[in-house]
């Protein structure tokens, strides 16, 4: 009786044990893979509109969110022309690429020409890029003392690098 109860003592001795190691083994484990876990932020968008007028050239308000920009400028005279500067930033942590730039404008003012350049089709996080909108009167049809404007909507969507 006495060798049955050394044995079962010896058994529940390894059992106790093999439960701190597994313990162990899993608790250190655990706690690694909490702490080399890395969080990706998805934030690219626009962050700053500088504008320049020229000549009587005024802004009548522009807006814009995340990704989309709404200018309206008006021109005046012949001399007058409006330079918007926007910056698009990828504030996040993942790496983007232009998924596609759009621009609409709401009436087909022909008096009025819309010129702008590309976005940087990449952008690294921290990385921003310049975009510029330039609006001026074209010069074949503009009547002198008339008064022009317009509504132009900018979209900008990047998409994640792959």
């Amino acid at each position: 009786m006495k060798n049955k109860s050394s044995f079962i003592i010896i058994i529940v001795l390894l059992f106790i044990v093999g439960l701190s190691f597994s313990y162990v083994s899993y608790s250190l484990k655990n706690n690694q893979s909490n702490t080399s876990r890395e969080y990706s932020k998805w934030d690219v968008e626009i962050t700053n509109i500088e504008i320049t007028t020229i000549g009587e050239s005024e802004d009548n308000g522009y807006t814009y969110k995340e990704d989309t920009l709404v200018i309206k400028p008006i021109i005046k005279t012949i001399e007058d022309s409006i330079l918007y500067r926007v910056t698009i930033k990828n504030k996040g942590s993942i790496p983007a690429k232009l998924g596609r730039y759009l621009y609409n404008e709401k009436n087909s003012e022909r008096h009025l020409t819309f010129k702008h350049n590309i976005p940087k089709e990449e952008l690294a996080p921290g990385e921003e890029t310049i975009v510029e909108l330039v609006v001026y009167p074209t010069d074949e049809i503009f009547e002198e003392g008339a008064t022009y404007t317009n509504e132009y909507t900018a979209i900008y969507e990047y998409i994640q690098k792959k």
